[in-house]
């Protein structure tokens, strides 16, 4: 009688043990699953923007220029064939990465710009991206995409660095028009070179010092 009472009570236990353990596998599970989805898609963007560059150079090697500004513009398109066969896009959102090519009939320098998803990628800060502007996709869209390009923190380029600093200004650019928009300070008008507010000024210092801005 009490061998079997002994035996009944270890099986209760052993079953508390596995739905505990279960339970434990299915809550790492809830909390892991999505970053490594997350990662691999941020995976898949890095991928995207090397394909596009090397296409881009070889453009380049036939042309003398980089294609034209809208040559991302149809997601899973033929347009860059035969140096990329589909244009790629975003594996989450399904929209074009951004391009940013120098603002002239035949351009000699681009970026390509992507949001990752895990913001904390060490590759973020290692480009600069990891500030309130992102990269800076803010300097060439805010026309078209306002604050939303803030969010850009990734890309590629050629003939200038990802991320846009006083230091690398192209040529024929007026630097830096300082104006506030919401919690950052130094927008740069690549377009017309006319500042709305204030400038131009050569250096970001310049424009964080008229804007009281103390931000990275």
């Amino acid at each position: 009688m009490k061998k079997g009472n002994l035996q009944s009570g270890l099986t209760m236990i052993e079953i508390l043990i596995v739905t505990a353990i279960i339970g434990l596998l299915v809550i790492i599970a809830i909390t892991t699953i999505p970053q490594q989805i997350d990662k691999g898609r941020d995976g898949r963007r890095k991928s995207d923007l090397q394909k596009i560059k090397i296409a881009f150079e070889n453009y380049y090697s036939d042309n003398d220029c980089y294609p034209d500004p809208d040559i991302l513009d149809n997601c899973g398109g033929t347009e860059l064939a035969p140096y990329l066969a589909t244009i790629p896009c975003d594996p989450k959102t399904k929209t074009k990465y951004l391009y940013a090519p120098e603002q002239s009939s035949c351009a000699h320098y681009y970026r390509v710009f992507a949001n990752l998803e895990v913001d904390i990628d060490p590759v973020i800060e290692s480009l600069g991206c990891h500030t309130l502007v992102g990269c800076g996709a803010f300097t060439f869209f805010e026309s078209e995409l306002g604050v939303a390009a803030l969010e850009y923190d990734y890309g590629v380029s050629e003939g200038v660095p990802v991320f846009v600093t006083e230091a690398t200004i192209p040529p024929g650019t007026s630097g830096f028009c300082c104006q506030v928009i919401g919690d950052q300070c130094n927008v740069w008008n690549q377009g017309d070179g006319v500042c709305n507010i204030s400038g131009p000024y050569l250096i970001r210092e310049d424009c964080d010092g008229y804007c009281g801005y103390t931000g990275n």
